[in-house]
């Protein structure tokens, strides 16, 4: 018999008591299946050019804070 894990939405029904128990677990494991993969998608978001813009003053205000003050100047 296949071991199934909790979101694993594959369900046989020798897994099961009864019809009832089996739609049951299903319908759990549909739903641990979603939530997992709206996770996945939010962690896997292009990012946004907003998060772009915020990375370039943090690395602005990091080079500047180490005495480079033109930050487009080669480094070197």
């Amino acid at each position: 018999m296949k071991v199934v894990r909790d979101y694993d939405p594959i369900v046989f029904a020798s897994e099961f008591r009864s019809p009832d128990a089996m739609l049951k677990q299903f319908l759990r494991r549909s739903a641990a299946t979603t939530k997992e993969a709206g996770r996945r998608a939010h962690f896997l978001a292009k990012p946004t050019h907003a998060a772009r813009k915020r990375r370039g003053n943090l690395l602005e205000r990091r080079r500047a804070a180490e005495g480079e003050l033109d930050p487009f100047r080669a480094r070197g």
